[in-house]
């Protein structure tokens, strides 16, 4: 079952729940920008990101919210996370860090080739899907009680025009309104991964995001709404 735990998670859950965060739609929001997330979570999980279970919430009068797991709770027990902009001392708000810093960081703490891949995945996938709230708070890390880190899963995954249109990580040297493939083959062989598995990552992703127009069409999200993310996918296209 699913239960917020208190406003910020620090209460006890009785047996049987689980911490989510429930998220609710600001005022200029979309009545339907929950859905839309929910909708980006299944594409993400088809794409191969770790990405914690996450449901669609929908109430008698027609409200739907968008609820994603904690990965940083076991039962009532809080996990040690930081973020990248806590641990780089960065201004989130401020686009002043780069994915080459997301990759440098997550193999000082996790030592492990793995996990800068997946976290080469979730650049892929933000460029692929759109989503330019890509800050340095949306990408996290979790050190388990022997000191061991990991790159968390992936949240806040969602369409995004970010602030002008611009990436907030930066990709490459300073691309952040259109990347190329060739930028994204260039951080690639920066960081030990090989041109293959790349095409592969996006090949995945592409065909996870061919279900946007179906899934959106079977959550009823408004058409003209469809209609302006199948386009802006279509644009930011970068496979080869």
């Amino acid at each position: 079952m699913v239960a917020g735990g208190g406003s910020q998670g620090v209460g006890d859950l009785p047996n049987a729940y689980e911490h989510y965060i429930v998220k609710f739609c600001a005022k200029e929001d979309q009545k339907s920008s929950g859905v839309v997330e929910y909708i980006y979570s299944l594409m993400a999980r088809e794409a191969g990101l770790n990405i914690p279970d996450t449901q669609l919430i929908e109430l008698d009068n027609n409200n739907r919210f968008f609820a994603i797991k904690r990965f940083d709770r076991i039962a009532n027990n809080k996990l040690h996370c930081h973020t990248l902009a806590g641990l780089i001392h960065s201004d989130f708000r401020v686009p002043e860090v780069t994915y080459d810093h997301l990759f440098r960081v997550t193999m000082a703490l996790t030592h492990d080739q793995r996990a800068v891949e997946d976290a080469f995945r979730q650049m892929l996938f933000n460029i692929m899907t759109y989503n330019r709230d890509d800050h340095a708070k949306n990408f996290s890390f979790i050190m388990d009680a022997k000191g061991k880190w990991s790159l968390s899963p992936a949240y806040d995954l969602v369409f995004s025009s970010g602030i002008n249109g611009w990436h907030t990580l930066s990709i490459g040297a300073g691309h952040q309104i259109n990347p190329e493939i060739k930028d994204v083959y260039k951080i690639a062989e920066n960081f030990n991964i090989h041109k293959k598995t790349v095409d592969k990552m996006l090949s995945r992703i592409k065909q996870a995001m061919s279900q946007w127009s179906v899934l959106a069409k079977q959550y009823g999200i408004e058409a003209n709404l469809v209609s302006r993310i199948e386009k802006q996918l279509k644009i930011v296209d970068i496979t080869p």
